[in-house]
């Protein structure tokens, strides 16, 4: 049976029968957040700076204000794309050292729950449909880290994988089938143990 001993950090197991329940809470990293801290501050300034110039521009009447609001959109351009884009940097950052996972197995389907702050996403497969998990590393020159992926029975569309000619058959898989991403940026430790776990309890391949 499952436990919660000699399992990597962050993991807990909620419940091994009848199904499986394994919950994972992102470690926070302080060198991650001292490097993004500085995208942070530009978010948030901008986040105040807007604010203030929707506040002054309110006090003038709505139609004023959606007018005034319009015309600094058009004329500043830039200052949307850098809020959209600090805005995304900072989700990451928070994402990353404390976000929460939720695996739930059962002889039906597999069920992932993505969490932050109350917020969450649910995403479902059923067990027909789960083909295989692949386990991918990123730019090890870049960033150590592991991805890991379901790779369902769910096709996209017709392609035709003659595009594909210098494609492995891994690589075409993952653009034919749909996916749904387990985890990602994680440790190969973490990304083993759960592709472990979850490949003894559907029976299924994993693929480096």
């Amino acid at each position: 049976m499952l436990t919660n001993e000699n399992i990597p950090s962050g993991f807990k197991v909620l419940c091994a029968e009848p199904e499986l329940r394994i919950k994972y809470s992102a470690q926070p990293s302080c060198c991650l957040i001292l490097f993004f801290m500085p995208f942070i501050c530009l978010f948030i300034g901008q986040v105040l700076l807007l604010f203030t110039e929707l506040y002054e521009a309110f006090n003038q009447g709505i139609i004023q204000a959606i007018y005034q609001i319009w015309q600094k959109i058009i004329k500043h351009w830039t200052f949307g794309f850098s809020l959209f884009l600090f805005g995304g940097i900072t989700f990451y950052a928070i994402w990353i050292n404390f976000g929460k996972i939720e695996f739930i197995a059962n002889n039906d389907s597999l069920i992932v729950i993505e969490s932050l702050f109350g917020i969450s996403k649910r995403q479902e497969v059923s067990r027909a449909n789960i083909q295989y998990l692949q386990q991918l590393q990123n730019d090890p020159y870049e960033s150590p880290s592991w991805n890991l992926e379901l790779v369902t029975n769910k096709k996209r569309g017709n392609l035709d994988i003659s595009w594909f000619p210098k494609l492995t058959e891994s690589e075409i898989n993952r653009i034919i089938y749909h996916k749904i991403v387990l985890m990602e940026q994680q440790t190969f430790e973490r990304i083993d143990w759960l592709s472990n776990v979850l490949a003894d309890f559907y029976k299924i391949r994993i693929r480096p």
